[in-house]
């Protein structure tokens, strides 16, 4: 026989289930109703930003072993720097002071450096690096420390890749610490315009999807707090295997290919080398569907800044660096770019016969369609603003002058912008440099170091591509 107090327990027990089944219920009922939905914004500077909320669910682009070996042994063919010494560089994570009866550092539980650097391609340089022992260091170094782990899952075909050119281990600690100060700089809560940063970011999202580059950044924030922490050599490896886990085998593989690049010569060497980069034609068009971005155009300067906040990704872009993708209707909401040629287009006068007159005018309107085909609304010849002026182009509800040099000296061409925005004749202008021996980079760099006084904004033309040169 069941006596009373038997029951009631029963019954307590029972509404004591109901209830924690009802609270995991309303949980994860709250958990699928504030998932954050991942989107990126679009700013072009013209109007409100382009809100676009790429698919979920996506799936890295597959990086294979073997193509990655053969491309990690030709980027270390171009790194700068003597990475065969004998004597590896001093450790950025520095051994702190403590108090004991000798000099040696304190004993670790379960397993210690040795054993860790008996691992490795260079024990005694291991160890050398790592001080033999458990330091006691600073923030920065143990989160180094910790992330250096992260990489055993790839770390071998790399290993074997380079290891006939340059020593693997100092590889991996200035690879380590790169990936560190990157994330660093991504949860800043500043935007980011470094050009190394913007080219590895657009790598990294085109490569990995926006979803994981979050889970990135989430996995980057533990790993902090967990390498503050951590008591142990154990625990500060646990955390940096956890954050290889949130990579993923190809995402660490593409990390590793695009901060090996960056070494060797920052953003421009990123630009140069991607195209070698395994699953790269397959990344140009994933990063239109991932965040809403022309690849082309990116790595060609289109990408201002970027920052992140909370379940968003905000880009400060180029018009013609905005992806069909997020034009189109369904693609996100906010102001879409509207790409579109009106207006008439230059001709030469009917006595005009000079070659050089043909030639601009030519120029000019092939230079207005090239603006129209990525992005930007193009009113040519407009109606003249009052001031005098006949602008050739109206863009985006801006006036612009067109000019097309011949010159090979950048100083030539920048003289006569300066000229045309001293006489009040224009502020903005398209410059088309393919009958000029002047590059991208060295105009940029001109307008750089030789600043005109009343210049708002130069848009290069060049093999129909649009660059923004400046600002």
């Amino acid at each position: 026989m069941v006596g009373p107090s038997a029951l009631t327990d029963a019954a307590c027990q029972e509404e004591g289930m109901a209830l924690r089944w009802g609270t995991l219920l309303l949980l994860g009922l709250w958990v699928a109703g504030c998932s954050t939905t991942r989107v990126v914004r679009l700013d072009t500077g013209e109007g409100r930003p382009v809100v676009y909320t790429p698919p979920t669910n996506v799936k890295p682009i597959p990086v294979d072993e073997d193509a990655f070996r053969a491309v990690m042994s030709q980027l270390v063919l171009g790194l700068r720097f003597n990475l065969r010494s004998e004597a590896p560089p001093r450790p950025r994570f520095q051994l702190a002071s403590w108090e004991g009866e000798d000099d040696a550092p304190p004993n670790t539980s379960g397993r210690d450096y040795g054993a860790w650097c008996e691992r490795q391609d260079s024990p005694r340089e291991c160890l050398t690096l790592l001080g033999g022992g458990l330091p006691l260091l600073d923030g920065q170094g143990r989160r180094e420390l910790a992330l250096s782990f992260a990489w055993d899952g790839v770390w071998d075909g790399a290993q074997g890749a380079v290891r006939g050119v340059i020593n693997p281990l100092v590889l991996k600690a200035m690879i380590t610490s790169a990936l560190a100060a990157y994330m660093v700089m991504l949860v800043v809560p500043e935007p980011v315009t470094k050009l190394v940063a913007l080219a590895l970011t657009t790598y990294l999202v085109a490569y990995l999807g926006l979803e994981v580059f979050f889970n990135l950044i989430d996995g980057w924030q533990r790993l902090t707090r967990d390498s503050e922490r951590a008591v142990s050599f154990d625990e500060l490896e646990d955390a940096g295997r956890r954050f290889g886990k949130v990579m993923g085998e190809d995402g660490a593989r593409v990390i590793i290919l695009a901060l090996t690049a960056a070494i060797g010569g920052g953003a421009s060497n990123i630009a140069s080398k991607g195209p070698q980069f395994p699953g790269f034609a397959q990344a140009t068009l994933a990063a239109e569907t991932n965040a809403g971005i022309q690849f082309s155009a990116a790595m060609a300067g289109g990408i201002r800044s970027i920052s992140i906040a909370e379940g968003s990704m905000t880009v400060g872009l180029a018009a013609n660096a905005v992806a069909m993708s997020a034009r189109r209707p369904g693609g996100g909401g906010g102001t879409h770019v509207q790409s579109r040629l009106t207006g008439q287009p230059s001709r030469p006068g009917p006595n005009d016969k000079q070659p050089e007159n043909i030639r601009s005018i030519a120029r000019e309107n092939e230079s207005a369609r090239t603006l129209a085909e990525h992005g930007y609304s193009v009113e040519q010849n407009p109606l003249p603003p009052g001031n005098g002026t006949r602008p050739d182009y109206r863009i985006n509800g801006e006036y612009y002058d067109c000019y097309a040099p011949t010159t090979s000296k950048p100083r030539s061409i920048a003289d006569t912008l300066a000229g045309k925005v001293e006489r009040g004749q224009a502020e903005r202008f398209v410059v088309n440099l393919d009958d000029s021996a002047v590059s991208l980079a060295a105009l940029r760099q001109q307008l750089a170091e030789w600043s005109i006084s009343g210049l708002r904004e130069v848009l290069v033309v060049q093999r129909g591509t649009v660059h923004r040169l400046f600002p």
